[in-house]
């Protein structure tokens, strides 16, 4: 059974039961979380392919945004998140190159117009015979990046007329290459499009960032998420502790 703290008190059980309706409630509403904690791809993915979800619990629509990473690691997540049927599972795909801080400054005074002749929108990938739903966004912008994962959401809403809470699932592989590439000041505008998007759309979306929980660019971010999820590994076993924001809840640490 999970409980809760609030303000660093330890709680009783009626916490662990008021901990869960806030966890249902977030699934009703849409919701974001950012996923931290120094830990191996492998315990990163155990906790990715709980949040995107058991297709026996009710139908998924899954989009993963990749940004530079492993790629192959992050769509075998996804293959044993129950192996979704290829027409329910879109990807995306980004690679961030890492510019200097005066090139980013540059960058932050183009106009939209300007960045977008620059960098182009999202193209079919060369490698859609393996993921048919597959599509590149070209170039480094953020801008680009941010609503071609709102053009992905469109046309599942638009396939899908009437999607139940929580079916839509949407993953970002990791936010690390694109704090090591833009702007924080646009890396929060890009996160803010997009956790906003997630729950207009009444979606669970969840955002890799595999770093301790007290550094810097977490306190700049969490702001944005409905929650922070730590992973940690404890005796060889995956485990999460969730902090709650609206609530100013967190719980205890309880297994993946």
């Amino acid at each position: 059974m999970v409980s809760g703290e609030r303000d660093g008190t330890a709680s009783d059980s009626s916490s662990a039961v008021s901990f869960a309706r806030i966890l249902q409630t977030l699934k009703q509403r849409g919701s974001t979380l950012l996923v931290v904690g120094l830990t191996s791809e492998e315990e990163q993915g155990q906790a990715c392919r709980r949040m995107l979800g058991d297709d026996t619990a009710g139908p998924r629509r899954r989009l993963l945004v990749l940004t530079g990473t492993n790629r192959e690691a992050v769509t075998d997540r996804a293959q044993r998140a129950q192996r979704p049927p290829p027409e329910t599972t879109r990807y995306l795909t980004h690679a961030a190159t890492t510019r200097s801080a005066s090139e980013r400054s540059d960058g932050e005074g183009e106009t939209s117009e300007e960045r977008t002749e620059a960098v182009g929108g999202a193209e079919e990938s060369e490698d859609s015979g393996a993921h048919p739903r597959s599509r590149r966004v070209e170039g480094e912008g953020l801008v680009e990046l941010g609503d071609a994962i709102e053009a992905e959401i469109n046309a599942i809403e638009a396939e899908n007329s009437d999607l139940a809470p929580a079916e839509l699932r949407v993953c970002i592989d990791s936010a690390t290459p694109l704090l090591d590439a833009y702007d924080r000041t646009a890396v929060k505008r890009f996160f803010e499009q997009v956790t906003t998007r997630i729950t207009a759309a009444r979606g669970m979306g969840h955002v890799h960032l595999p770093v301790a929980r007290d550094w810097e660019a977490v306190a700049d971010l969490e702001g944005l998420f409905d929650a922070v999820v730590e992973i940690r590994v404890e005796q060889g076993r995956a485990q999460q502790r969730w902090h709650l924001k609206e609530a100013g809840v967190t719980s205890d640490w309880f297994g993946v």
